[in-house]
């Protein structure tokens, strides 16, 4: 007999490693703008390629760290705010469990499942209470519970080495041959 479990699969790992794409146009556009707009103003007011060449250096290692420790810092706030509705939703099913049962049933027939269906279903979650949790806090919150347990550092990497590349852009070009 199979273990019930919450079902996970290759593709849904492969997005979720695809969804740090956000982090690197992010990390990219900032890293280009900001630096952009610090040299240019540096070259203004100094004249001087060394200035501008420090000032943008300086511009990518203080906006790479701040955007990666950033992005850091915003995810594990998500995740226990993920984690806190998880706990809140545990203690709910524990306190009103016949409450939150009707809750779950009445989502299974919004899903068009008879009412006989969903609390079939229903009841068959309760008998798998890992399950079942994960099925409530899906439906009645939208999240996935697996967010609060997400805690790599691939996001924070790629929003700061992004920075950094988006940065040398403008150093680079400012350091061209006139």
């Amino acid at each position: 007999r199979v273990q019930p479990r919450i079902p996970d699969t290759q593709q849904r790992r492969t997005l979720e490693k695809r969804r740090s794409i956000r982090e690197v146009v992010f990390g990219m556009q900032d890293g280009i703008l900001t630096t952009l707009g610090i040299i240019t103003g540096v070259g203004v007011a100094e004249g001087d390629r060394s200035a501008v060449f420090i000032s943008g250096l300086l511009a990518l290692l203080a906006g790479a760290l701040s955007m990666g420790v950033g992005e850091y810092l915003g995810r594990k706030s998500e995740r226990e705010v993920v984690q806190a509705t998880i706990d809140l939703e545990k203690r709910e099913m524990a306190e009103d469990p016949q409450g939150e049962f009707t809750e779950q049933v009445a989502y299974y027939k919004l899903k068009g499942f008879s009412a006989e269906e969903a609390e079939m279903i229903v009841r068959r979650l309760t008998q798998m209470p890992e399950i079942y949790l994960y099925e409530m806090v899906r439906d009645e919150f939208g999240i996935d519970p697996r967010e609060a347990e997400n805690a790599g550092l691939r996001a924070p990497l790629a929003m700061a080495g992004s920075y950094a590349l988006g940065s040398l852009l403008p150093i680079i070009a400012f350091m061209l041959p006139i």
